[in-house]
């Protein structure tokens, strides 16, 4: 390899440490966790920016705590008052799981549609 391959390498690598910390603040999430939904987004044809939305969302959620969001909690098996003394990649982690054992599809897109979001 070439120096000048080497220098855009590591300039490239710096650019991309760089966007992982800034999504990570934005998102008030730490760095290993904004890497790990970087690269589950990525396995699933989603992007960093759709977690983010959803983090978001699920996070206004559990701040208004309205009725469907509450229904949709107990439908998943998670309470409310718990998640909201978690950090909010805890939080966002145990919905998506709780999501995910559900046995009826169906289900889990309506209780993650009522959590996370539309899109």
């Amino acid at each position: 390899l070439g120096v000048s391959a080497v220098v855009g390498f590591t300039r490239k690598m710096l650019e991309s440490a760089g966007a992982i910390a800034d999504t990570a603040a934005k998102m008030d999430v730490g760095i290993e966790t904004t890497q790990r939904w970087k690269y589950a987004a990525e396995q699933t044809g989603a992007t960093l920016e759709d977690i983010g939305r959803s983090s978001t969302t699920l996070s206004r959620n559990l701040a208004t705590g309205n009725k469907e969001v509450r229904a949709a909690l107990h439908s998943v098996g998670l309470e409310i008052d718990r998640l909201r003394g978690q950090r909010p990649e805890a939080q966002f982690d145990a919905v998506v799981a709780a999501v995910a054992r559900l046995p009826d599809p169906l289900k889990q897109t309506h209780a993650a549609m009522a959590l996370l979001g539309k899109g």
